[in-house]
């Protein structure tokens, strides 16, 4: 079978020929120092570590393509990306300064400066060039096999306070809750366009991406998070929902106290299922008919910390309890660069006996 026709099946929750699995890096400089430590070029080692889902991202997304040096540069051509100046930052169409020399993503410069009006904020226009990349890229990789998506990391929470700054944001939800509102309207219509489009494409989900999670629950109160998130949230899925697209909804750390109220607007697939901050046998148990898990392999201690054989059975024990209700992506998801190089090999490996 097709790699993509696997990963419909797994979505589907019908028995696949192998599991579906993804390894995701930190970012590009990750890839290649890891390809450098394993005396491999770029290429042969994405092979060696290859994924069944190809990530294809919009110009706009900045953040996500920072390291790689070709479609940033296409970037800065096409009036995506901008330098003004700030040493190792660069610029996104939303006026927001992200660091070059981040290991993951790091906002370093708010759009907003400290004490200007929410209100005075406008969000950019739909460009022309903005799928440029999937143009090019969506059926190359599925004549070679792969399922695509395209991912739309930084979505209503991060991409709000992004704009206002992280203490301002949170102020602010609670001195001028309306200004938030109507800051997250204008993210929302913009977000909206975006997934009409991404529709057009064969992608195998539709994606949303904001960290709600601490390592010890969430970040902020089940309340504040039901008035600003899930209705626009709702309101976005139904895009994909509408043309029959499952949703994936990305949050680092501790969701569990939100997961009842997402899978009430809609959410089909959680990622990355952090193991170091939600029990997946407490997952597994009350979500694994409703929920399809993509990730949930322990990058945070068991990668980082423990040995290659530490590292297999971790993978064995992911497998065994996500996987038991069907419908499991299998993936490594934010691989750091101080992870041991014979761990990562074990993992991959390991993963890879999945397949």
């Amino acid at each position: 079978m097709k790699r993509e026709e696997v990963v419909r099946d797994a979505l589907a929750k019908k028995a696949t020929s192998h599991l579906p699995v993804t390894f995701v890096y930190s970012n590009q400089k990750a890839e290649r120092y890891f390809a450098e430590q394993m005396h491999m070029d770029h290429e042969a080692f994405l092979k060696y570590s290859d994924s069944d889902i190809k990530d294809i991202y919009l110009m706009d997304d900045l953040n996500m393509y920072i390291s790689e040096p070709e479609q940033l540069s296409l970037a800065r051509d096409m009036g995506f990306v901008f330098d003004r100046g700030e040493e190792n930052v660069l610029f996104d169409r939303w006026g927001i300064g992200w660091s070059t020399h981040s290991v993951g993503l790091e906002v370093r410069i708010n759009a907003l400066r400290k004490g200007e009006d929410v209100l005075s904020y406008e969000v950019p226009k739909e460009k022309g060039g903005n799928f440029i990349m999937a143009d090019r890229l969506v059926e190359t990789y599925r004549k070679e096999g792969y399922a695509v998506w395209i991912p739309q990391y930084i979505s209503f929470f991060e991409r709000g306070w992004a704009i206002v700054g992280y203490e301002d944001f949170m102020m602010k939800c609670y001195t001028e809750p309306e200004k938030i509102e109507t800051l997250l309207d204008k993210i929302l219509e913009y977000k909206m366009t975006l997934a009409e489009r991404i529709c057009t494409y064969p992608v195998v989900m539709g994606h949303t991406g904001d960290d709600y999670g601490l390592q010890r629950g969430g970040v902020m109160s089940l309340e504040m998070w039901k008035r600003f998130f899930k209705p626009r949230l709702k309101e976005l899925w139904g895009v994909y929902k509408k043309h029959h697209i499952k949703v994936c909804h990305h949050s680092c750390g501790d969701v569990g106290m939100y997961l009842d109220d997402m899978l009430d607007a809609g959410l089909d697939i959680l990622h990355p299922v952090q193991a170091t901050c939600l029990s997946i046998t407490e997952l597994s148990e009350r979500y694994g008919k409703d929920l399809i898990f993509y990730g949930g392999i322990d990058c945070v201690d068991v990668l980082t910390n423990g040995t290659p054989d530490d590292v297999r059975r971790n993978v064995d024990e992911t497998v065994e309890v996500l996987g038991k209700n069907g419908g499991l992506i299998l993936s490594a998801i934010n691989i750091m660069p101080n992870v041991p190089v014979e761990n990562l090999r074990s993992l991959i490996n390991a993963v890879n006996s999945y397949k």
